[in-house]
Order: C-alpha cells, then sequence, then structure tokens
C-alpha cells in the first residue's frame, strides 16, 4: 500500500512537471502553449475515432511494457521485446494467410500463435543462460537484430505481396483480423483480459510470489527452496508471449499484414513505460495508456496548432527522467525521515 501511494506521488509530481515544461518549451518556440496542449488532449481524446487509436495504440505499449515489467521484477533481463513482437507479428500473419477459419475460431487462433512465438523466441534466450551461463541481456539484444534482419528479407522476398511499391505481404483473412465495437477497437478487450490473467498469475498465485522474491532477492529465493532456474524460464515464456502477442495485435487490429517497419518503436516504447512505472503491473497499464495518448494526440497537435508532434518525443523522456528521479528522491526522504524516527525512540527509550 506504501509503494503504491509512494508511486501515485511521484508519477502525479513528474507528470505535472512534464506538462508544465512541455507548455514552456512550446512558448519558447513561439507557439501559443494552451493552444498545443489543447489540440494534444484533442487528438489523443477527442471522438470516438481518436479514443479507439489511442486504446488500440496503448493496448500494445501495456503488453510490451507488461512483459518488461515481469521481466525485471522478477529478476530477468529480457531487452528481447523488439524481436519477440516482429516474430509474433509475422507468424500471426502467416498462418492469417494461409488458413481461413471462422472468426470465432481464427482470433484466438492467431492470438495463440502470436504469443507462443513470443514466448518460444524469449525462452530460447532463456536456455542459453541455464544451459550455456549466457546473459539473456545480451541474448535477447543479438536476437533483435537476427529477427529483424531475418524478417526484412522475408517481406521483401518470398513472401512480398505481387505488384505491391512498398515491402508487405498480403492481407490476412478477414476473419482473422480484430474490429471494433462500438467504435473502440476490440484490442483493448484482448489488453485487459490477458492483463486480468497476468496480475492474478503475478500477484495471487504461488508461482507469482516466487517470482516476485525471486526478484527481490534470489539467494533467499533459492535457499527457502525456490526453483530459481525453472522460474527463471517460466518468467522468460510469460515475458516473451505477451511482447508476440502485441504483435500480433498489431497485425490484427491495425495493418491486416506484416509490412516492412511495423515494429516502430513499440516495443522500446514498452520498456521505457516498464521504467517509468517501477515494474508495477497497475501503473504499466496507466503509463502504457498514457505515452499512447500522448503519441496519438501528437499528430492531432501538429495538424491544429502547427507544433511539430516529436515535441511528443520529447515529453515522453522528460516524463520518464523526472517521475524515476523524483521516485529517487521521495526515497531518500522517506529514508531520512526514518532514520530519525528510529533515532528518536532510541533516544528516547533510553535510560536517564
Amino acid at each position: 500500500m506504501r509503494r503504491s501511494w509512494r508511486q501515485i506521488v511521484t508519477g502525479g509530481v513528474g507528470l505535472i512537471v512534464a506538462v508544465a515544461m512541455a507548455g514552456v518549451l512550446v512558448g519558447m518556440q513561439g507557439y501559443d502553449p494552451v493552444e498545443a496542449l489543447t489540440a494534444l488532449a484533442g487528438g489523443a481524446l477527442g471522438g470516438t475515432g481518436a479514443i479507439s487509436t489511442t486504446l488500440r495504440n496503448g493496448s500494445i505499449l501495456v503488453l510490451t511494457g507488461l512483459g518488461a515489467s515481469i521481466a525485471f521484477a522478477s529478476g530477468a533481463i529480457n531487452l528481447g521485446g523488439p524481436g519477440q513482437l516482429l516474430f509474433g507479428a509475422m507468424s500471426a500473419t502467416l498462418v492469417g494467410i494461409s488458413v481461413d477459419l471462422p472468426a470465432i475460431v481464427m482470433i484466438p487462433l492467431l492470438l495463440v500463435v502470436a504469443a507462443v512465438a513470443g514466448a518460444g523466441l524469449s525462452g530460447f534466450a532463456g536456455w542459453l543462460r541455464v544451459r550455456f551461463g549466457m546473459t539473456e541481456f545480451i541474448s535477447t539484444l543479438m536476437l533483435n537484430l537476427i529477427v529483424e534482419q531475418a524478417l526484412l528479407w522475408v517481406v521483401n522476398r518470398p513472401l512480398k505481396e505481387e505488384g505491391a511499391s512498398f515491402p508487405q505481404t498480403v492481407p490476412i483473412a478477414e476473419t482473422g483480423e480484430l474490429g471494433r465495437i462500438g467504435g473502440i477497437s476490440t484490442a483493448v478487450i484482448v489488453m485487459a483480459l490477458v492483463f486480468a490473467i497476468t496480475y492474478v498469475i503475478y500477484q495471487r498465485s504461488l508461482v507469482g510470489y516466487e517470482w516476485r522474491i525471486t526478484g527481490k532477492n534470489s539467494l533467499f529465493a533459492r535457499i527457502g527452496g525456490v526453483e530459481v532456474e525453472a522460474n527463471f524460464m517460466r518468467i522468460m515464456y510469460h515475458s516473451g508471449a505477451l511482447a508476440g502477442l502485441a504483435g500480433g495485435i498489431l497485425v490484427m487490429a491495425n495493418t491486416h499484414r506484416f509490412t516492412q517497419g511495423i515494429g516502430a518503436n513499440y516495443a522500446w516504447d514498452g520498456v521505457m513505460v516498464a521504467v517509468v512505472a517501477a515494474s508495477g503491473l497497475i501503473a504499466t497499464v496507466f503509463y502504457g495508456l498514457f505515452f499512447a495518448a500522448l503519441q496519438t494526440g501528437g499528430v492531432g497537435m501538429e495538424v491544429v496548432s502547427a507544433v511539430p508532434s516529436e515535441l511528443t518525443q520529447v515529453l515522453q523522456a522528460t516524463i520518464v527522467m523526472l517521475v524515476v528521479a523524483a521516485r529517487e528522491v521521495f526515497v531518500i526522504v522517506l529514508r531520512r525521515r526514518d532514520a530519525r524516527s528510529q533515532l528518536r525512540a532510541t533516544l528516547d527509550g533510553a535510560p536517564t
């Protein structure tokens, strides 16, 4: 409870200061800060279409952020989100263009395929550590490059759509597309269900408890009987599955095919979300949606007020730095307060 309260305070302070700084930056460039920030909010939340886009992009950021948060909080360093997202996206695309089943079967099938692909790639990096002692920090990073270049060749050569001027595959079957309900992308429903499952596993199950303990002190966990290596593999599988699932949703709800550059910065932004959320699951959802709103609103801001949308990237980076800095300062202040309280209690109880 205390940790959640601390995250709310530090996050709130960081957001307020970051938005104020954004207003100052806009003003220094000769634009109207109020008009720009109003346009930013309108571009993200001004109408059903904008809200749907924000939630759709936010779903991808939340899933990649959850994958990173689960890994970081459990003592694993999975930086392979970009490769796992791309591998999940391509796997879903391959199945989506190979079969055409009823939507009630097709949609779950593509989601599972994407998740399994991401889990498999992440699990391979985990196996390299367990079997050969290779740190997952390096293996996940290198696998990103391998997967990216391999899929770049695939989409430019054997799977390139005939007659297309841009490297892309043919579209998946329509029954595999994630549509909208009431104008809102159903991707948010998938994200909500996956978050609920992840939350229950991590916060309410024995294996989740073991993950949390391992992340805090692996030696203590090992002495306490926790199977550290086995749990490490489970963590890598779960983390990779979330990133792969994000790639599947990216294809099914957005492009409906695999295209060159489809991954954009979603996975790296997910790492940023995990960092600013301090690997808290609920905080990851909040920041994932918030950063998606910034990115979506940045386009509208540029159209309405002529302020470059790149400002949103500056704002994101500023928020990360300020929230993390505020969190560290807050921890120092609390520790000093607790130390003074303990010292006072010791002195008051000392014999005269």
